[in-house]
């Protein structure tokens, strides 16, 4: 079976105006369905809000308190500002704050960062006093952090093989690194972890998950709400909805696709409510279909599992209907739970847990739910299980 899904989506209000991201933004996360873990904006007991810079149930981190780089922001005067999340232990939430990039190791010497850049997912990072190293050439190098009171060192330690994009091998490859890090100012290769991993599987835990950089998007780490924004430069794992809808051929950069970037991160994590919550695991197959000529996958009216969209102008991108005996995974939430909560369409406020608005049921007469096989739509390959 193929490991992808269907996606249709039909952007109401392609390219409007958003308002962009700020740390505080980073911390932002709506409620998980029957629990609420994020009840305060600033604090949340979730770093990667499933499946949006890893893999559903996979781990990223580089340090004991699990800090995920979020975003490099480049200084217009010369200079790289790090953003992420990670683990405070006197609060027992992860919270969005900073990290200071001290230095870059090259060849065994230390180098002030004057930027890092990204292009078709090829990196470059120029490094004061060096030519800029592009692509392949990053393999050696070593970004020292100070996080909180720590110093840890992320090094990519090699640049692995082209990963042919799915749909068109020669213009949508991914171009990723092996990442581990280590504390301390340089690498250790004795004590070094791995960066990401994927999801455990079938009781074994979770292999090394390569890492790719993406330029021009600013991605909620929890909500993976987007907006555009090319000062910043995204690192993140592998089989993360930002890299696995890059590899489906989805481009972010054209104001005229982009609504089907953000629809398509919601659709893989299965969040059917644009938020924190999602419905799916790891090596779920599912079609996709979209208004783009993308990924024209064949749906059918009766099976498909849902539409994705706008459901009004300036509104969050989210299902637009789900077919509640079609869906993809119906005993998986975040966090996982053994009684099998379903998706019952209701989304619910991450303060009072209350229903905030409903999801429609899907329709198998396509004139009355024009939005179903519209912009963006998918179908689980595997038979559903029992509503």
């Amino acid at each position: 079976m193929r490991n992808f899904i269907g996606l249709v989506v039909v952007a109401l209000t392609v390219g409007c105006a958003t308002e962009a991201l700020e740390t505080s933004d980073m911390d932002q996360a709506t409620g998980v369905k029957g629990g609420g873990t994020c009840p305060d904006p600033t604090d949340c007991t979730l770093n990667n809000g499933g499946g949006v810079y890893t893999e559903e149930l996979g781990t990223i981190g580089l340090d004991p308190d699990q800090y995920m780089i979020g975003r490099f922001v480049n200084d217009s005067f010369g200079g790289v500002e790090v953003e992420g999340r990670g683990y405070s232990p006197s609060t027992g939430n992860f919270y969005g704050h900073s990290a200071e990039l001290v230095h870059a190791i090259y060849n065994g010497h230390a180098y002030a960062v004057s930027s890092i850049t990204e292009w078709l997912t090829l990196p470059t990072v120029t490094l004061f006093g060096l030519p800029p190293l592009t692509g392949p050439q990053i393999a050696g190098l070593s970004l020292v952090f100070k996080v909180d009171d720590g110093t840890w060192t992320l090094t990519f330690t090699e640049s692995l093989a082209d990963d042919p994009g799915f749909n068109n091998a020669s213009t949508y490859p991914l171009k990723e690194f092996h990442a581990m890090w280590n504390a301390g100012d340089g690498y250790n290769s004795s004590v070094a972890k791995e960066y990401c991993t994927r999801a455990p599987l079938n009781g074994n835990p979770g292999k090394m998950d390569p890492v790719v950089f993406q330029q021009g998007i600013d991605v909620n780490p929890i909500t993976a709400v987007m907006v555009q924004n090319n000062s910043v430069v995204t690192l993140s794992c592998r089989h993360g909805s930002l890299a696995t809808v890059r590899w489906w051929g989805y481009s972010y950069r054209d104001p005229n696709t982009a609504d089907l970037f953000e629809a398509a991160m919601h659709m893989k994590r299965a969040s059917y409510c644009g938020d924190d919550t999602f419905y799916t695991r790891r090596d779920t197959q599912i079609l996709i279909r979209d208004s783009s000529n993308i990924m024209q996958d064949p749906l059918d009216p009766i099976e498909f599992e849902a539409s994705w969209g706008r459901p009004s102008a300036g509104s969050p991108i989210r299902a637009l209907c789900v077919n509640k005996f079609w869906r993809r995974r119906p005993g998986v939430n975040f966090p996982p739970d053994p009684s099998g909560v379903k998706f019952n369409g209701d989304c619910l406020s991450p303060v009072t847990g209350q229903v905030l608005f409903s999801i429609p049921e899907c329709t198998n007469d396509l004139s009355a739910y024009p939005a179903a096989f519209g912009m963006l739509s998918d179908q689980a390959v595997d038979p559903p299980l029992a509503p």
